[in-house]
Order: C-alpha cells, then sequence, then structure tokens
C-alpha cells in the first residue's frame, strides 16, 4: 500500500497506481478498497472480486420475489 511517513492509504494518484499496480491489487484482494485519482479527484476504485460480487449480487433473491403475491391498484 501507499505510505507516507507511516501512514497508510488507500488512494492512488494514477502515475503512482500504474508504477505499483501489483500491490494496489494486493491490497484490494485483501479487502481494502483502493482508490485511483486524476488531478486530485477519485476516478475510479479497485475492489477484490469477492466486494464487486457481493455489490452487484441483487439484495432480494430471484425466488424470493417469485413468491410475492402481486398486487394491482385496487387492493
Amino acid at each position: 500500500m501507499n505510505s507516507a511517513m507511516g501512514i497508510v492509504s488507500n488512494e492512488w494518484q494514477l502515475q503512482e497506481a500504474k508504477n505499483k499496480f501489483s500491490q494496489l491489487v494486493k491490497a484490494a484482494d485483501e479487502g481494502v478498497p483502493q482508490f485511483i485519482t486524476v488531478r486530485g479527484k477519485q476516478t475510479a476504485v479497485i475492489l477484490s472480486a469477492a466486494e464487486y460480487k457481493k455489490l452487484i449480487r441483487p439484495s432480494v433473491p430471484q425466488s424470493s420475489t417469485l413468491l410475492m403475491p402481486i398486487l394491482d391498484d385496487d387492493e
């Protein structure tokens, strides 16, 4: 991970992220999202595959949705 004066950071300038990409990926794999900045603005985030899958997984299983009753406006 990136550090300055012993402070661990999860924010990387683009050029530094390119130079230390393997470190960045390792930190993300350990569960710490890594933020990439361009001109001081957070532009991208690198997440572990497990964290990404949690984000894209539906919060309600589709099987539960199928079991819900259908209500129309009159009810």
